[in-house]
């Protein structure tokens, strides 16, 4: 038996890509798995699996306060919102417990195709329509 729910989740992200057509949407989001061998950066090859969220996404850069010797500057991280609930927590959270296995997040710069921001995810929410993730920048 579908739900009200189902039945309205494909004009949900079919809606969330108008946004996409009028080129309201900069931002491409990867998340990327990367497993070696060894568990060593830079010693192996190992094998990188990336997957591209379904376009409709919002990225936005929520100012956070952090205290430095100065005192305190504003410091964006970017959040993504507005994730289809098509993807999975498997998908979007991969396990990343083992030493041999690390995941990050990618933006890409839409225009460009450059890889702007590497990013960890930080917390990863699940809403009745969409995924939310926090991120924080690698530095």
């Amino acid at each position: 038996m579908t739900t009200l729910r189902d039945e309205l989740l494909p004009l949900v992200d079919e809606a969330r890509l108008v946004a996409v057509g009028l080129g309201m949407r900069r931002w491409r989001v990867v998340v990327r798995t990367t497993t070696r061998p060894t568990g060593i950066a830079g010693l192996d090859g190992g094998t990188t699996s990336d997957l591209e969220l379904t376009p409709g996404y919002r990225v936005d850069f929520r100012p956070r306060w952090r205290g430095m010797e100065a005192g305190l500057t504003e410091e964006g991280e970017p959040r993504v919102t507005k994730i289809s609930p098509n993807h999975t927590r498997a998908q979007l959270s991969p396990d990343d417990s083992a030493a041999t296995t690390s995941v990050e997040w990618v933006l890409i710069d839409g225009d460009t195709d450059d890889e702007v921001h590497r990013c960890e995810l930080v917390t990863l929410e699940k809403r009745s329509l969409e995924w939310r993730a926090q991120l924080r920048v690698k530095r």
